[in-house]
């Protein structure tokens, strides 16, 4: 996760999203790995995939504003 963020600070969206998806597949039970994951993915414009990552985090976390927020962008992209 930690690699991840470092990459989306320096815009790699492509290498974060590997960075997060190798993170929730080694921690499934991680809500900011898929979280995160959502974020890289929308940032490649990949809706489809981030609304499920964003669904993914929500299931963990049903609570988490940005979640829902950043759920709602992907479904309108």
């Amino acid at each position: 996760v930690t690699r991840g963020k470092v990459l989306l600070a320096w815009h790699a969206y492509e290498e974060a999203a590997q960075a997060f998806r190798r993170a929730a597949q080694l921690e499934a039970a991680s809500f900011i790995a898929w979280f995160s994951l959502g974020y890289a993915l929308g940032r490649l414009y990949r809706w489809e995939e981030a609304l499920e990552a964003y669904e993914r985090a929500l299931a963990l976390t049903p609570d988490h504003s940005g979640g829902w927020n950043n759920k709602g962008v992907a479904l309108t992209r």
